[in-house]
């Protein structure tokens, strides 16, 4: 499912040409959706629509669903999408009708916490992650484990009606991905560390302002976790004699 933008001027406010979320940060130009079904590998097209572009995606992950299935015949094939078919209401739905899905988890609610617990304490031990036909003696692209998780949703029209399924969560981690992460923090640091170095070569003379302007440039550059600013005042007194006489 995709967003499309567009400079549309429609006759009505009715049919797909709508203003909503513009993930190009284009709010000012109307838009559609399209969503697309296709079986892989051969990427044959099994289910199109073209939605309005004031709706948000995941309502819309379930109907097409629902025509894929009926297309194929059966349900128990692995339906892969993107984090927006994650929502706990679509998996219920395709769990209940014996289907499999594979999609990542948004990093929401208690999710990061408990991603995080899990990387610092795995439950098991992680296994090496090689491609199909990878040398043995070449490094693995990755490592990972898996846990299984319950899960339950609970319609909100029904309060009686319950899905409750085991669900299969693979927490793995890409060696190229980590690469590029330290990569991107070790920048981080210098630019963050040649930014501050600056504000030292102008002593300032308000130490609220000083210290908002380094929090600052450690939120701009997103290193609030790794560096730790310490600020030292010099105060120097200096007397002065108004007058002549005594002081």
């Amino acid at each position: 499912m995709t967003s499309v933008s567009v400079y549309h001027q429609p006759q009505d406010t009715q049919g797909s040409m709508r203003f909503g979320h513009s993930k190009d940060h284009r709010p000012d130009l109307r838009q559609f959706k399209t969503v697309l079904g296709t079986l892989d590998s051969v990427g044959l097209p099994l289910a199109t629509a073209v939605l309005s572009g004031e709706q948000a995606d995941d309502p819309h992950y379930t109907p097409a669903w629902d025509r894929l299935a009926a297309t194929i015949g059966r349900s128990d094939f692995l339906a892969v999408g993107d984090c927006k078919l994650a929502s706990l209401e679509n998996r219920a739905h395709i769990h209940q009708r014996n289907g499999f899905y594979l999609t990542p988890l948004p990093l929401t609610g208690n999710l990061p916490s408990e991603l995080c617990a899990l990387v610092l304490n795995p439950p098991n031990s992680p296994q090496e992650i090689r491609l199909r036909g990878q040398n043995v003696h070449e490094s693995p692209v990755g490592q990972g484990f898996e846990v299984t998780a319950a899960c339950i949703w609970q319609s909100p029209d029904d309060k009686e009606e319950n899905i409750a399924w085991n669900e299969r969560r693979l927490v793995v981690q890409s060696e190229a991905h980590a690469r590029r992460q330290r990569l991107g923090l070790q920048e981080r640091l210098a630019k963050a560390e040649a930014s501050l170095a600056v504000l030292n070569l102008r002593p300032a003379t308000d130490r609220t302002e000083l210290e908002s302007r380094a929090h600052a440039l450690l939120k701009r550059y997103d290193l609030a976790d790794y560096l730790i600013l310490t600020f030292h005042e010099l105060v120097t007194r200096q007397a002065h004699y108004v007058g002549r006489g005594r002081p």
